[in-house]
């Protein structure tokens, strides 16, 4: 019985600090996803509207597509460390 909740508490304790570090990233990322956008707004308003627009366009679609490449690799490796378990 005492084992049991010996490996209760060990993956309990596990769990925790699992989301403590992502709660952590998440709020990085907030960090620089704010600081990312404020430069774009910035590099905005130095050109016309019309190049201002364009120019936040081609900065957003760039780091969607860098995203979406990390998300992708993110979830492969992922994927095989899961299998490999």
């Amino acid at each position: 019985m005492k084992k049991g909740y010996v490996e209760l508490f060990n993956m309990n304790r596990d769990l925790i600090n699992g989301y403590k570090v992502r709660c952590s990233n998440h709020q990085e990322l907030l960090a620089s996803l704010k600081l990312v956008n404020l430069i774009i707004q910035k590099a905005g308003r130095m050109r016309s509207m019309y190049m201002a627009l364009s120019i936040i366009l081609k900065m957003y679609f760039e780091i969607i597509i860098k995203c979406l490449a990390l998300f992708v690799e993110v979830c492969i490796c992922q994927l095989d460390h899961d299998f490999k378990c």
